[in-house]
């Protein structure tokens, strides 16, 4: 289920300028290893996916170097 924009976005003022101010993970629902990101770029936002951006595509391919799979 996705949740949505609520009374706790408000409190933050970029919710109203982000295309996707909550984004749903990527990856597996029983995951060994949890990556969280800080303020997706506009990359992520315009994709609603997180680590699309330069930064992400390099984290996930040494993610995938170092054996970690990312697949459900």
């Amino acid at each position: 289920m996705r949740r949505e924009p609520d009374a706790l976005c408000e409190k933050c003022t970029l919710y109203k300028l982000c295309k996707s101010p909550i984004m749903e993970g990527d990856g597996p629902d029983n995951p060994v290893y949890l990556m969280v990101g800080e303020g997706p770029g506009a990359t992520e936002d315009e994709n609603d996916k997180p680590f699309q951006g330069q930064a992400g595509k390099f984290l996930r391919r040494e993610v995938s170097d170092a054996g970690i799979s990312n697949s459900k």
